[in-house]
């Protein structure tokens, strides 16, 4: 049996992963949702079409975290296949829509965009606390962003793992079932060969035992 973390069973852990990957995907498409009609027409094309994308893909996340979900209540293999393709993929479009976001973070003209909002949001703020809090910001953006790719890649493996589990169980269970067919049919007749196929002569002198005997 496949374990994690030690001890943990892999189904155990698909069970627990599945329940927080539907709650956090709801929770993060129903929130792009809500900022998309809270945007209206002042937000640009770009950023309507990222948002939209983002309510998108973790709204399939949760609707696939609910198969796996049943996938592994019921050790179905083929849920839980689909939840762990759903997750490499989520991860893989959270690694490259993360690494934009952090592109964009160094972009040239990051710095002075972001002085320019703070300041008018905080007409206190200097230019200096402005930038200084923006390389703050960055870092911390990037370390959540480590270790949380870290984290979803983790319980990728964890799926992976219960689905070559499950698909070990389901070739145990086949032989298993072949064992028992054959078990259950009757015992095959063994013809010898070899043994004569007559009885033999008396013993006594064979050429007049039966000659000129009386019927």
């Amino acid at each position: 049996m496949e374990t994690f973390c030690c001890c943990i069973p892999v189904r155990l852990g698909v069970f627990i992963l599945s329940l927080l990957t539907i709650a956090l995907g709801a929770l993060v498409s129903a929130a792009s949702w809500v900022q998309l009609s809270k945007l209206g027409s002042d937000a640009d094309t770009q950023q309507k079409v990222i948002i939209i994308i983002a309510g998108v893909v973790y709204g399939l996340l949760a609707f696939f975290s609910l198969l796996g979900f049943i996938g592994s209540v019921i050790a179905n293999r083929a849920l839980v296949k689909t939840y762990s393709v759903m997750l490499w993929i989520n991860w893989f479009l959270s690694l490259i829509s993360g690494g934009l976001a952090i592109w964009q973070l160094f972009r040239a003209d990051a710095v002075p965009n972001v002085v320019q909002s703070c300041q008018a949001s905080d007409t206190t703020a200097t230019e200096a606390d402005c930038t200084n809090a923006f390389k703050v910001i960055r870092v911390v953006y990037i370390i959540i962003f480590v270790i949380l790719e870290l984290i979803v890649l983790y319980a990728c493996v964890i799926v992976s793992r219960y689905v070559d589990q499950l698909k070990q169980e389901e070739m145990f269970h086949h032989v298993e079932n072949l064992e028992h067919q054959f078990a259950s049919r009757p015992a095959p007749v063994v013809m010898q060969y070899g043994a004569p196929a007559y009885a033999p002569l008396p013993a006594g002198n064979p050429s007049t035992q039966y000659v000129n005997k009386a019927y």
